[in-house]
């Protein structure tokens, strides 16, 4: 990854932190179910779709290449 997604990825890390520290005790009844399953889908989409938009096609590219170096062939000698 590039400098501005690690910088990205520490700056989002660091203000959850924070959030978990200070935020005790602020919402003391427990979040109704359909929100829970409406956070964790949206989560889901927002990891999910760069996943298979980007990163598989990715590797797929990265293991055929690889492949094919491995399969050169042999040369026959006379």
């Amino acid at each position: 990854m590039g400098q501005h997604a690690w910088l990205l990825f520490a700056t989002i890390v660091t203000e959850l932190l924070i959030i978990v520290k200070w935020s005790r005790g602020q919402f003391p009844a427990p979040f109704p179910r359909h929100i829970k399953l409406g956070a964790v889908v949206a989560s889901g989409l927002l990891v999910g779709y760069p996943l298979f938009k980007f990163g598989i096609p990715k590797v797929r590219r990265y293991l055929r290449r690889k492949g094919r170096v491995e399969r050169k062939p042999v040369s026959k000698v006379e």
